[in-house]
C-alpha cells in the first residue's frame, strides 16, 4: 500500500503537469491560429488519431498486458525481444500505408493538405512509438519516468508548436511542432530504458527464439481485437469533427477542438490517471488471466475505481456549469466564446466515456479480450451516425450532445456486457 501511495503520487504529478500544459498551451495557440486554421489543425490530428487507433495503440495494450506475465516467467528478454519484433513490423506497415496515401492525396484535388497530412503522420509514428516505450515503463512501474514523460511530452508539444506557428501562422507548422515534441520525448524515452530496464535484476541478456514467437504471437493475438475496433472508434473520434467541416464551417470546427481541449480532455486525463497507476496491479493480480481467486480480487479493485470516476464526473459537470464563461473569458479569444454554454455537456460526456474505459478493464483482465469488439464497434458506429445528424440539425450544440449520448451508451455496455469470474475451484 505505501509503494502504491508513492506511484500514485508521481502519477499524479505527470498528470498535473500534463494538464498545466494543456492548460497554459490550448490558450497560446489559440491566440495565434484562427478558429479556421485551428479547425485545419483538429483534422489533421484525426490522422495522427488514426494511425494509433489502429496500428501502434493496440501494440502498446499489449506490450502492457505481458510485463508482469514475462517477469514472473523470468522471460523479460524474450519480452523485449518480441515486443521490438512487433514495434518494427507495425512500423514497417505504417510507414508504407502512409507513403501511398500521401502520394494518392498529392494527386487529388486536396493536394494543398499533403504537407499538414505529411507532418501529421510523422507526429502520429512518433507519438505511436513513444507510446510502446511508456507501456513497457509503466508495466514495470518506473511511475517517475512516465510521469516525466507523460508531463515534458504536453509542455514540449505546445511550446515547439508556438514557436513555429509565430515563425509561419499556420496548422503545418504546428503540426510540425508536435512531431519535433514527440522526437525529443522519445529520444528521453530510449536513454531511460536503457538504464532503468536493461540494467534491472529482472534482466538477464539472452535469447530463447521459441519463447519470444509464443509471446509475439499472444501479442498479436491480444491486440487483434484492439485493432478490429479501432477503425470504428476512430470513425466516432474523427466524424464529430468531419461532420462540423461539412454541414458547418471550419470555424465551428476549431471551437469545438478548444471546446474538447478544456471540457473532454481533463476527465480523460484524471480517468488515465487512475488506469495508468492501476492497470500493472490489476495485472499483476490477474496474472496469465487463468486463476479465478485472483482475477475477483482485480475485479474488486476495478469497481472501486468505477464508484471513483462517477463521482469525479459528476464533480467535474458541477464545476464546468459554474466556471464556463468566465473560463472562456479570461483563456480564450472572443471568437471562441460561443462555445462556452456547451463545457457542462461536453464534460459529463467525458465523465461517462471515462467510466466505460474503467470498466473496460474487466474484458481487459482476459488474454484475448473479445468480448470488447461488439459494444466498442457498435457503439462507435452509433457515435459516427449521431455526429453527422447533430452537425447536419444542430451544428456545435448537436455534436456536444452527440457526444453526451454515444458516452452514456457506450459505459452502459461495456458495464453489463463485463465478464464475470466464475466460482473458484
Amino acid at each position: 500500500m505505501l509503494r502504491l501511495v508513492g506511484e500514485a503520487a508521481w502519477v499524479l504529478t505527470g498528470q498535473i503537469a500534463a494538464a498545466a500544459g494543456g492548460i497554459i498551451g490550448v490558450p497560446l495557440l489559440t491566440h495565434f491560429l484562427r478558429p479556421a486554421d485551428y479547425g485545419r489543425l483538429a483534422l489533421g490530428g484525426t490522422v495522427a488519431a488514426l494511425v494509433l487507433q489502429v496500428t501502434t495503440g493496440p501494440i502498446a495494450n499489449a506490450v502492457t498486458r505481458f510485463y508482469a506475465a514475462s517477469v514472473e516467467a523470468n522471460a523479460l528478454s524474450d519480452y523485449l525481444h518480441a515486443a521490438g519484433r512487433v514495434a518494427l513490423i507495425v512500423s514497417t506497415f505504417v510507414v508504407t500505408v502512409g507513403s501511398v496515401g500521401l502520394i494518392a492525396l498529392a494527386n487529388s484535388p486536396w493536394r494543398g493538405s499533403v504537407a499538414l497530412a505529411g507532418w501529421s503522420l510523422t507526429f502520429a509514428m512518433l507519438s505511436g512509438i513513444s507510446s510502446l516505450f511508456d507501456g513497457i515503463q509503466n508495466a514495470a512501474r518506473q511511475r517517475a519516468i512516465v510521469a516525466w514523460h507523460q508531463g515534458l511530452g504536453v509542455w514540449l508539444r505546445f511550446g515547439c508548436a508556438v514557436l513555429l506557428v509565430r515563425i509561419l501562422r499556420s496548422a503545418e507548422m504546428a503540426m510540425a511542432g508536435y512531431a519535433v515534441a514527440a522526437t525529443a520525448v522519445l529520444l528521453s524515452q530510449i536513454m531511460f530504458l536503457r538504464r532503468a530496464i536493461l540494467a534491472s535484476p529482472a534482466y538477464r541478456p539472452s535469447f530463447d527464439r521459441q519463447a519470444t514467437r509464443k509471446l509475439r504471437s499472444q501479442m498479436w493475438v491480444y491486440a487483434r481485437p484492439f485493432s478490429t475496433w479501432g477503425l470504428f472508434t476512430w470513425a466516432q473520434i474523427a466524424s464529430d469533427r468531419w461532420a462540423l467541416e461539412a454541414f458547418t464551417t471550419t470555424q465551428a470546427v476549431g471551437i469545438y477542438q478548444a471546446l474538447y481541449q478544456l471540457g473532454y480532455y481533463p476527465l480523460l486525463m484524471a480517468s488515465g490517471f487512475l488506469n495508468t497507476l492501476v492497470q500493472p496491479v490489476l495485472y499483476s493480480r490477474a496474472g496469465a488471466g487463468t486463476d479465478v481467486t485472483r482475477t475477483k480480487g482485480a475485479n474488486v479493485l476495478i469497481n472501486r475505481l468505477f464508484a471513483a470516476s462517477l463521482i469525479l464526473t459528476i464533480a467535474a459537470t458541477i464545476a464546468a456549469g459554474l466556471v464556463c464563461k468566465p473560463l472562456f473569458h479570461r483563456f480564450l479569444p472572443p471568437a471562441y466564446g460561443s462555445g462556452a454554454p456547451l463545457l457542462p455537456v461536453i464534460t459529463l460526456a467525458a465523465g461517462m466515456f471515462a467510466c466505460g474505459q474503467v470498466a473496460s478493464l474487466k474484458h481487459l483482465l482476459s488474454i484475448n479480450p473479445r468480448s470488447l469488439i461488439a459494444p466498442k464497434i457498435v457503439t462507435a458506429l452509433l457515435g459516427v451516425c449521431l455526429n453527422l445528424e447533430g452537425a447536419r440539425l444542430f451544428g456545435l450544440t448537436g455534436v456536444a450532445t452527440a457526444a453526451l449520448c454515444f458516452s452514456t451508451v457506450y459505459c452502459a455496455w461495456v458495464l453489463a456486457t463485463a465478464p464475470r469470474p466464475g466460482p473458484a475451484t
